[in-house]
């Protein structure tokens, strides 16, 4: 795990890193971050990822407001097929760069059709979270065919002794794990009995679906036993869904995700 790590980080990479391996024609992304730790270190994921399968990531990141529209013309439009991640991050007090983001995301929600056809990669689309609300009213387009929203957390790197907590708050966040894993188990608990009354298929999703919750947060506790047992009775049901209904691509993507998590 990285200086720039974190459990829940790992689990939006491995989702990122699902849809790219099934999507290797062109596909949208929109980052919300809250940091910059959080950007920086899922850019190098993703580079690293791309780097894997010969194909460079073209990092467009305007200096300026003024910037972005010659940016995207000379490093986008004009060559649109690399893998592209456009940053628009930037917080300013006077709405500078919310208005060239507005004007952004106008661009390339009219020349969604160009986008589509021309990029042989995905294209993440980073802004501040706050911007998130923005996004629909300035290119509802390009959000009607998005791949995925990918909210980051914010992250900070460790310090020099190898902690990111003070020892107050790795109890508090002992305790916040603790009461976490119980209302898990509690849920499970609950959907077992549910699951016994009904053999309808997404009563045994979401029973899956809650054992990979409860597996994931005993990962994260380093009950590495505990939570084997849940995400092997999670794959268990996701393979009798499989037999089911099939090979659709909810039943793969819930496949490969358990398998992952295993």
């Amino acid at each position: 795990m990285s200086i720039y790590s974190s459990p829940e980080f790992e689990e939006i990479w491995a989702e990122i890193k699902l849809t790219l391996d099934w999507h290797r024609d062109f596909s949208l992304f929109f980052v919300l971050t809250q940091n910059t730790l959080s950007s920086i270190a899922l850019r190098q994921r993703l580079q690293d990822y791309l780097r894997a399968i010969t194909s460079p990531l073209n990092w467009i990141h305007p200096a300026s407001p003024v910037d972005i529209n010659q940016q995207l013309a000379d490093r986008l439009f004009a060559r649109p097929g690399p893998p592209v991640w456009l940053e628009l991050g930037h917080q300013d007090n006077r709405g500078q760069w919310d208005r060239a983001r507005q004007q952004a995301l106008g661009l390339l929600n009219r020349r969604r059709s160009t986008l589509e056809t021309a990029m042989r990669g995905p294209l993440f689309i980073q802004v501040p979270g706050n911007f998130a609300a923005q996004i629909v009213t300035w290119a509802p387009d390009l959000w009607s065919i998005r791949q995925q929203v990918i909210e980051l957390p914010a992250l900070r790197p460790l310090n020099a002794m190898g902690h990111q907590r003070t020892l107050a708050d790795h109890r508090n966040h002992h305790a916040h794990d603790q009461e976490k894993i119980h209302a898990l188990r509690l849920k499970v608990e609950q959907l077992k009995n549910h699951h016994k009354a009904s053999d309808k298929p997404y009563k045994s999703r979401q029973l899956a679906i809650a054992l990979s919750e409860l597996g994931q947060a005993l990962i994260e506790v380093q009950d590495l036993t505990g939570a084997r047992e849940r995400i092997n009775k999670c794959l268990a049901l996701f393979r009798d869904l499989q037999t089911t209904l099939g090979d659709s691509p909810q039943v793969l993507r819930d496949l490969s995700v358990s398998l992952n998590k295993l």
